[in-house]
């Protein structure tokens, strides 16, 4: 996700077509949101197994 992301970022910054722009700004969003909900389910999962260390 990180890389797709960079490059997204890159490609928005490089073009002047707003239609693609648009493209790319919703893909930036959406990969953003997902490494969001990745690093969350990551913790979770640590928490979840430290919990299960401790009983």
């Amino acid at each position: 996700y990180q890389e797709r992301l960079i490059e997204n970022q890159v490609l928005y910054q490089l073009t002047s077509d707003k239609e693609l722009k648009t493209l790319v700004k919703k893909r930036i969003q959406t990969d953003d949101k997902s490494i969001k909900e990745y690093q969350t389910r990551l913790k979770q999962l640590k928490h979840h197994t430290e919990a299960q260390c401790h009983l």
